[in-house]
């Protein structure tokens, strides 16, 4: 796959520490670097030279990435322009080297590839970010524009991709993408803008209309392709089934919920019970006895008897001495 983290990196150094004179950001040209394929044009800005150091770099990544599938041979190739301080813009393509039975899948697996390339290069949360991202078909050809920006290095990275099927059926991807420095981006934009919309195929392309291309993969932070998965551990005693037998009926509930347990209804019973228990002593400490009332009110008439006999001798015992009295007034 595309490692374009690296490419950032290899870009993000040159675009920092280059001399600025014009004779040390060019190096000597290579024809067999700088010769594009005949079914490609592309303008590159003014004073952008051929960077053969890069374009070998660029070329190796593009040829160890799976394009259309593993095990699907294609020929390819990178040219890189540049200017120190400024930015940088390489040209890649590929080419099937068998037909494709369907060219827009085929495209689709392109076009995925790049669109995850960031995200699957640098798996560190946060490290990319996304701008924007679009595509569309236009005269027979799929066209892809991507934006991301590189947080580390503070690199944006504008992308430029056109895919196409030919009379044999092969399909040709081609790529043109801008590096470009936050801190010089709004001198450098306008520029790498122009040169990817100068990208344009030749009359020599031969290609053949493109049917629509398949829904796009959903984006999102993918394993490496190193990644082992570890065995699943499980004990011995696989656990039981959360829920019944299927319905034999429509209609009929699946899940009811958990089967009642045994011990649940013993503590309900010995609850029960000891509430029992309880109003059973309430009643017998608050209950009135009929018998006990009877018994004290004739406890207090038989001391008011009582009083009532210890006093009367002694209201005889003065009559007696009245009538003692009255007696012996008579005898005298």
């Amino acid at each position: 796959m595309i490692r374009p983290a690296v490419l950032s990196f290899a870009l993000g150094l040159f675009l920092s520490f280059a001399p600025t004179g014009a004779s040390a950001e060019l190096e000597p040209p290579n024809e067999e670097v700088r010769k594009l394929p005949s079914t490609l044009s592309i303008g590159t800005p003014d004073g952008w030279g051929v960077l053969e150091g890069l374009s070998n770099t660029v070329s190796q990544s593009v040829s160890e990435t799976n394009f259309f599938g593993k095990e699907e041979p294609f020929s390819s190739g990178a040219i890189a322009y540049g200017r120190a301080n400024r930015g940088v813009v390489y040209v890649t393509w590929v080419i099937s080297l068998r037909s494709q039975p369907v060219a827009a899948e085929s495209v689709r697996l392109a076009f995925d590839e790049l669109h995850q390339s960031p995200s699957l290069a640098n798996h560190d949360p946060g490290s990319t970010q996304e701008v924007s991202y679009r595509e569309r078909i236009f005269d027979g050809v799929a066209e892809l524009r991507f934006e991301w920006a590189h947080m580390d290095n503070g690199t944006v990275n504008i992308v430029r991709a056109l895919g196409w099927k030919d009379a044999n059926a092969r399909v040709h991807l081609a790529l043109a993408e801008c590096v470009l420095q936050s801190e010089s981006i709004a001198e450098s934009r306008p520029l790498c803008e122009t040169s990817l919309d100068s990208l344009v195929l030749t009359k020599e392309s031969n290609h053949e209309t493109l049917a629509s291309l398949p829904e796009p993969k959903t984006l999102g932070q993918m394993a490496p392709a190193d990644f082992t998965v570890p065995k699943l551990k499980t004990s011995e005693v696989l656990p039981s089934d959360s829920l019944g037998a299927a319905p034999a009926q429509m209609g009929e509930v699946l899940y009811q919920g958990r089967p009642k347990s045994k011990e649940d209804n013993n503590n309900r019973f010995v609850i029960a019970i000891g509430v029992l228990l309880l109003g059973i002593a309430f009643w017998l400490t608050t209950r009135s006895t009929p018998g006990a009332a009877e018994d004290k009110e004739e406890g207090e008439s038989d001391e008011r008897s009582e009083d009532t006999t210890e006093e009367e001798p002694e209201d005889s015992n003065d009559e007696n001495i009245r009538d003692f009295g009255h007696d012996d007034e008579e005898q005298s």
